[in-house]
């Protein structure tokens, strides 16, 4: 149902660049490869367009895009995430990643930052989420922050019942509602 596709330079080169059409986009800094030998994790917020694409593509870096276990699942994200040669965050394929000495950028927020996404306040969700350095610390991989300023802006969510969200989120339920404002 959904066959894996081999990575393409080309087609990572073209979702880069996508972040060009984003109106109003800046990017401060380079995404350059720290000296030294160390790998690096590029964590990603708040989880939306422009670090998806960012995340997605490696940025000018070579490093793996990290997903949900889920995308790998369903016909035509899969084959997006294989051409981008993202792998996914279930345990075993990110920490062999992380063992081979392989960059990785991810969304530590998940899901749930877009649930709770306002284009009024900006909002990250980590408190729960702390596994990711622990493996970071287990493999001599350095973490870089990496924060997409106005990124609230380029969709508008529905606000409120945050509890009943986020539960229903867990469930695999999608309670993310609103207007893309590209």
């Amino acid at each position: 149902l959904a066959p894996t596709v081999p990575q393409s330079n080309g087609f990572r080169a073209f979702i880069r660049n996508m972040s060009a059409w984003v109106d109003e986009h800046k990017i401060v800094g380079e995404f350059a490869q720290p000296k030294g030998s160390k790998p690096v994790m590029y964590c990603h917020h708040p989880h939306g367009q422009v670090a998806i694409l960012s995340c997605a593509s490696g940025s000018e870096v070579d490093c793996a895009g990290v997903a949900a276990p889920a995308i790998f699942k369903m016909p035509f994200c899969k084959q997006m995430m294989n051409l981008m040669g993202s792998i996914s965050s279930a345990p075993a394929p990110f920490k062999e990643a992380l063992r081979s000495g392989r960059n990785v950028a991810i969304l530590p927020g998940g899901v749930e930052e877009v649930v709770l996404s306002s284009s009024d306040v900006e909002r990250a969700y980590i408190q729960n989420r702390k596994g990711f350095v622990k493996y970071c610390v287990q493999h001599g991989v350095s973490i870089c922050p990496v924060y997409a300023f106005g990124e609230k802006r380029l969709y508008s969510n529905l606000q409120g019942a945050w509890r009943l969200r986020l539960r229903l989120n867990g469930y695999g339920v999608p309670t993310v509602l609103g207007v893309v404002g590209i």
